[in-house]
């Protein structure tokens, strides 16, 4: 098991910084999160940057065990 301790995975689904999440983000994170426990990476702590880049973290945490 490995712990990813520094993400940005609302930052990686968008093509701008600072805006809401795309409405199609739980396909493109799962995507992600796949690839990732593919090579055995199972928690990842995703860092906000900004408010609004915040929230989109708190998003993706509450959709995403």
């Amino acid at each position: 098991m490995l712990i990813d301790t520094h993400c940005h995975i609302n930052i990686m689904i968008k093509k701008d910084f600072d805006v809401p999440l795309p409405e199609n983000f739980k396909e493109l994170t799962q995507t992600i999160l796949e690839e990732c426990n593919s090579v055995d990476v199972t928690k990842i702590i995703n860092v906000g940057t900004s408010k609004q880049e915040s929230l989109n973290c708190i998003t993706l945490a509450q959709n995403f065990k």
